[in-house]
């Protein structure tokens, strides 16, 4: 089913300049499974998996804001995101050994601290990740009403947020939570602050 432009503004995980669907891209890695018929889970490349490489994999880009966020040589992600995602969150996904799953789950916690999620809207996020991708009428509903509630500009700086990160990017697509209000919500609202202390652009 084909939206009109103003429907399916605010997907997180629509192309930038291709076709607009409710209908998101085969997914190639659901990184939080918790169903048994989700256990056939694949994973995607390394460039975005959180699984592998064993070597950090972030971005050069996120290692920069890393490097000049002052904040962030004071807070450890990892103890601030330490409840809001484990190990045992990648439980059910096939073929992914203990080590790898631990791996993930610090990666995440470095993730969110990019995004600066607080750990509740971290935890929330993951909550929702591990109950799979929607169907499409949920789909169609969630993106009708981030229509009405934002506009294209607000949409297009979540996006840059996700974006300049591939592998949450990725996994927005994959869960098709790029298209849940409250996620797109979080991203929004985390843009603008960014925006507004410059570290990220227009």
């Amino acid at each position: 089913m084909i939206l009109d432009e103003e429907k399916a503004a605010a997907s997180l995980w629509r192309a930038k300049d291709g076709p607009i669907t409710t209908t998101a891209p085969e997914p190639k890695a659901v990184p939080f499974k918790d169903a048994p018929e989700e256990k056939n889970a694949r994973i995607a490349p390394a460039v975005t998996t959180v699984f592998s490489p064993p070597e950090d994999n972030a971005p050069e880009n996120i290692k920069e804001l890393r490097a000049a966020d002052d904040l962030r040589k004071l807070w450890n992600p990892q103890k601030t995101y330490e409840s809001a995602v484990t190990a045992a969150d990648f439980a059910g996904v096939e073929g992914v050994s203990d080590q790898q799953m631990e791996t993930a789950a610090r990666r995440y916690r470095e993730i969110f601290d990019d995004l600066g999620l607080s750990p509740s809207d971290a935890k929330d996020f993951v909550a929702l990740a591990k109950k799979g991708p929607p169907d499409e009428a949920t789909q169609a509903a969630w993106l009708a009403d981030i229509a009405e509630r934002y506009d294209e500009a607000d949409a297009t700086l979540a996006r840059q947020l996700a974006n300049r990160d591939p592998r949450i990017a990725a996994v927005l697509r994959d869960t098709r939570l790029g298209n849940h209000p409250a996620v797109v919500a979080a991203f929004i609202e985390r843009a603008r602050l960014l925006v507004a202390n410059g570290t990220l652009k227009k």
